[in-house]
């Protein structure tokens, strides 16, 4: 649900030089102008209306030039555009259908969201996979627009196959916003459990030991369903994680989507917890629920980009080549999210470049089309 560099074939305006014309213009048909972002950007940031203008005399789709200007945060740009006329809920032919909303959701800028609305935007439409602009920001970990949306009245409960607004955050392991979109935070929390969940949150370990020696089960979770184990593997506090697991803590208790402390652990590149927690008899194979796409831990490793705990796991015994609910492997996470150089160390580890997913996509043709060239060479 990352916006990705595209080009865009536009319909063909003629050139006026009235913007009440230009508006009117909008309904002209026929393909024209090719605009990449890479051109129209700078002018949206630098509010170049003339440059701009001309790019729609000569035939830019003024979808586009919303969309971009929602995700460069070019509010001028953008109420510039809505005066126009254009169609707030325009979507682009860019694989994912997205619009300016979740454009503004992905460069994180809130102030894009009430002219939107107030020009007539759906809050909740969703892409082709069914995320609406509040997962996308979920899945980037932008609190404060997702904020924004539940404040305008968005839905948090849309559910695409990454599952909804809190199952995203709890994956991606965004804390203050899993406590957000939490519906009570601290709902059938009290005493020493409060104090336990309390202290790890607040990353503090005397907090932990106190909690657990006045009576605290070490498998308490957060009113989210995360188990305490969890929190503190993933910050790689290990005096915290053996405190729990001799206190007796469940090494493989898995959160509503499925992710066990080892998951948590992996995504947070906390290696010494990993160990840890391997050594306590901790499933390396473990796979999340559907809701968490069938995930591994090594998955979230390369996800993440943590190259040091996707070796780590490696050596620990686990497989080079898991494959989540729609059949896509740790390496292709870790070339389609942006770290080659984990998907480097995955491959000289064993990964198979060329093992396809549900859909036919292999991490090599990933590769190819993220320019990965080094990576591309060790795969021949």
């Amino acid at each position: 649900m990352v916006l990705t560099p595209y080009r865009h074939r536009t319909p063909h305006m003629p050139r006026y030089l009235a913007l009440s014309l230009l508006a009117l213009a909008f309904s002209c048909a026929a393909p024209s102008l090719d605009v990449s972002r890479e051109e129209l950007d700078p002018l949206l940031v630098a509010g170049d209306r003339e440059a701009v203008d001309d790019l729609l005399g000569r035939g830019m789709d003024p979808g586009f030039g919303l969309v971009r200007a929602a995700r460069v945060g070019s509010l001028p740009m953008l109420e510039h555009f809505l005066a126009l006329g254009v169609d707030p809920n325009s979507s682009l032919d860019d694989g994912y259908h997205s619009t300016a909303l979740m454009a503004g959701a992905s460069g994180n800028h809130p102030e894009v969201i009430a002219p939107l609305l107030a020009a007539g935007a759906d809050l909740d439409q969703q892409d082709t996979l069914g995320d609406p602009a509040i997962n996308w920001a979920a899945y980037m970990g932008h609190e404060e627009y997702v904020r924004a949306l539940l404040a305008a009245g968005a839905r948090s409960d849309i559910r695409s196959p990454h599952g909804d607004a809190f199952e995203i955050a709890l994956r991606q392991g965004w804390r203050s916003m899993i406590v957000l979109l939490s519906s009570e935070p601290a709902s059938g929390l009290e005493g020493t459990a409060r104090d336990l969940v309390a202290a790890a949150i607040a990353d503090d370990s005397v907090g932990v030991a106190r909690a657990l020696s006045e009576g605290a089960s070490p498998d308490t979770r957060t009113a989210a369903g995360v188990p305490v184990l969890a929190l503190v593997a993933e910050l790689d506090h290990v005096p915290d994680v053996r405190a729990l697991l001799n206190a007796g803590a469940d090494v493989d208790a898995a959160d509503p989507i499925g992710f066990t402390p080892l998951m948590a652990a992996a995504r947070g590149g906390a290696v010494a917890a990993i160990r840890v927690l391997a050594k306590a008899g901790a499933d390396l194979e473990h796979r999340a629920e559907v809701q968490g796409m069938g995930m591994s831990a090594l998955h979230m490793a390369a996800a993440k980009g943590r190259t040091a705990a996707a070796l780590e796991l490696l050596d620990l015994g686990a497989w080079a080549n898991p494959r989540n609910a729609r059949g896509e492997t740790a390496l292709m996470w870790a070339v389609t999210e942006g770290h080659p150089e984990t998907a480097l160390a995955l491959l000289r580890a064993g990964s198979d470049p060329d093992l396809a997913d549900e859909a036919g996509y292999t991490a090599r043709q990933a590769a190819k089309d993220f320019e990965y060239v080094e990576l591309l060479a060790a795969m021949e």
